[in-house]
């Protein structure tokens, strides 16, 4: 399903996350159709971006050929958020992320 959702909107859905992807674009009044038939890129958000896309998932994708680029839900989202232009948005988000990456950072810090 493809539609607007605010920030922190997609984790909180009860959907199969192996299943469920954020699609990141910018909205160009006027280009929609341009937009989709040829993307600059395709920021996707999933649950861990160092899992592979599935086949078929990743069989569409390639054949617009431009970057492909995964990452977490909440990275995803701020790039949205960042290219909204609104700060306070922004800001809220970026801790959230902030939180994301500092869970799975801890397990790499050096213990004393």
């Amino acid at each position: 399903v493809l539609c607007q959702v605010p920030p922190g909107f997609t984790r909180t859905l009860k959907w199969p996350v192996e299943q469920l992807y954020y699609q990141v674009e910018t909205l160009i009044f006027g280009r929609a159709i341009e937009r989709a038939l040829f993307p600059e890129r395709f920021i996707l958000g999933c649950v861990d971006p160092i899992q592979p896309l599935k086949p078929e998932l990743l069989e569409y994708l390639s054949a617009f050929d431009c970057p492909l680029l995964p990452m977490r839900y909440e990275s995803a989202e701020l790039a949205k958020v960042a290219e909204s232009g609104d700060m306070k948005a922004f800001a809220k988000q970026f801790r959230a992320t902030g939180k994301t990456c500092g869970s799975c950072h801890k397990n790499f810090r050096k213990k004393d």
